[in-house]
């Protein structure tokens, strides 16, 4: 079971960045498998990039308050450290908000 899948391509070479879902293996996982140009299928098997017990580091406040799904943080590409989630979370009426975070060298924070 996977979710949450982006493409991502290097060098040319696409690839599919996806959480491996906690309710088969107990602590989450971020996998990565090489896609096969035309996007129609893997040709391989997927690799772990990280499990999800981290080293993360708790903040006491969290990064978003006002309820959301599926964060992810990017760079765009003008180098803008940005937050995308979906809100609200439930209903039906999802859609995508994004937020600009700012990185004070120990953590990051929405920008003001």
């Amino acid at each position: 079971m996977s979710l949450d899948g982006a493409l991502w391509a290097g060098d040319g070479v696409p690839w599919m960045i996806f959480c491996h879902e906690w309710i088969q293996i107990e602590d989450g996982t971020m996998g990565l498998v090489r896609l096969k140009p035309d996007l129609s299928g893997a040709p391989g098997s997927p690799k772990t990039l990280f499990q999800a017990t981290g080293p993360w580091k708790q903040i006491p406040e969290p990064l978003f308050k006002a309820g959301g799904g599926h964060g992810m943080i990017f760079e765009t590409f003008d180098g803008r450290l940005m937050l995308v989630l979906h809100q609200p979370n439930s209903g039906g009426n999802e859609r995508a908000r994004f937020f600009e975070l700012e990185d004070t060298g120990g953590a990051i924070r929405l920008k003001k």
